[in-house]
């Protein structure tokens, strides 16, 4: 298990540390803030869905979401309470709230969910869709469409998509 999270954190970290920066260096401009969001989103995506890696892993991580071995207090606080630390950052600044409000929490978790759903319920998404892969135009898709949602659920303005239409 411990290797496990191990091999996850080269994938994770540098997603969290630039969310962090970002966050950081926003100092509150709302634009900015909705600019990192999308940033943040699309490259949490192409991590979970883009990588061979995780989708042997997350039959575990699922696993040990609903049923937690005695493992789980380790990957709670090595994998798991990081990344929603940095996106709480996000979120309350955009709220302009408190980190750690159990509102905060919650929409955190809302947040990391609906990205994490796309790999854990691939092959419900590969049958809807019509897919067999999470190609790179599927996994930009699916950033693309959930962008805007994500962005008018903590209030922020919509941002220029990478076709320059507004997202």
């Amino acid at each position: 298990v411990k290797r496990l999270i191990d091999d996850i954190g080269p994938h994770f970290g540098p997603i969290i540390r630039k969310l962090r920066e970002d966050v950081a260096a926003a100092g509150g401009d709302r634009d900015k803030l909705s600019a990192c969001t999308a940033r943040f989103v699309r490259n949490l995506f192409i991590t979970v869905l883009g990588g061979r890696l995780l989708q042997w892993q997350m039959p575990f991580l699922l696993r040990e979401f609903h049923q937690p071995s005695r493992e789980f207090a380790m990957i709670l606080a090595d994998r798991i309470n990081p990344m929603h630390d940095a996106v709480a950052s996000l979120v309350a600044a955009a709220l302009d709230r408190d980190p750690h409000h159990p509102e905060i929490t919650i929409r955190v978790h809302a947040f990391i969910g609906q990205i994490m759903s796309f790999g854990a319920c691939r092959a419900i998404a590969f049958a809807r869709l019509g897919w067999d892969d999470y190609t790179t135009a599927n996994i930009a898709l699916i950033a693309d469409t959930l962008i805007p949602s994500i962005l008018g659920s903590l209030g922020l303005p919509p941002v220029a998509g990478p076709d320059g239409k507004e997202t």
